[in-house]
């Protein structure tokens, strides 16, 4: 669960209205992760691409191609972790918490894997709130 507070506001650019943000994709190797990450970092987030140990490849090109095509947003960052375990759970915690601050996260493992039923429980803390 994801909780947003503030108040909104206008970006200073509709070109680049996530300029200054940070993302968080899980899911970001391939399809609709990486587009969404793709996406986010267009519109000037600089994105955390997550993904499992295995799709360690596609994740490299897949942040290396978003890097390649938004250079101002920022440094983009892959990690690798797999969001089932709890292990992971206290990795994004600690994320949030511990110097990388989340503005925008996004779950899509979730839909690429038929035999979960959605996510698995684990809260990820954003900007220190549950």
């Amino acid at each position: 669960m994801v909780h947003v507070s503030g108040a909104a506001s206008a970006p200073e650019s509709w070109a680049k209205p996530l300029a200054g943000k940070r993302a968080l994709v899980t899911g970001a190797a391939r399809g609709i992760g990486a587009s969404i990450a793709s996406t986010l970092a267009e519109h000037g987030a600089i994105v955390t691409g997550l993904d499992v140990e295995v799709a360690r490849d596609a994740l490299d090109q897949t942040m290396l191609a978003i890097e390649d095509a938004t250079p101002s947003s920022g440094a983009h960052a892959a990690l690798l972790a797999d969001i089932a375990t709890p292990e992971a759970g206290r990795r994004l915690n600690s994320m949030g918490q511990g110097g990388l601050p989340v503005d925008v996260a996004e779950t899509v493992a979730w839909l690429a894997n038929p035999g979960s039923a959605g996510i698995t429980g684990n809260v990820v803390r954003v900007a220190g709130k549950a």
